[in-house]
């Protein structure tokens, strides 16, 4: 792994790192996210620091390129996030149907009671 490559990759994990802990003091990440992208930055952090394990890891994977086992490590790992997240919004979105019609029925059920009220008060 080139010197520039092992630069950028702290950089990034640190930049990361602020982003990650700024917006956790500010409430607007939950903490599955912010382990998810804490464990990101740290393993980023480790293949910078420490390139023999990034070779490893690229000789485990048949790559013969470290910047390519890097890359591929890094996609792997952004698909990962992208499948939870779409895993996330179906749960959400089935649950806002589900709540969407749950109030719908209230609603209804809420006219049916005023109207019967309102009969009720002009019959007598």
């Amino acid at each position: 792994m080139t010197i520039t490559l092992q630069i950028l990759l702290v950089i990034f994990s640190i930049l990361l790192l602020i982003l990650i802990i700024r917006d956790v003091g500010r409430s607007k990440i939950i903490f599955s996210d912010f382990s998810y992208w804490l464990l990101f930055s740290i393993f980023l952090i480790i293949i910078a620091v420490f390139p023999k394990v990034s070779e490893w890891l690229a000789l485990l994977m048949g790559i013969k390129t470290v910047a390519f086992s890097v890359f591929l490590m890094v996609v792997t790992m952004l698909i990962i996030l992208t499948l939870s997240l779409s895993f996330r919004v179906s749960i959400l979105n089935r649950r806002f149907i589900q709540l969407t019609q749950n109030l719908a029925l209230l609603e209804n059920e809420n006219t049916r009671r005023l109207d019967k009220l309102e009969k009720f008060m002009n019959k007598s």
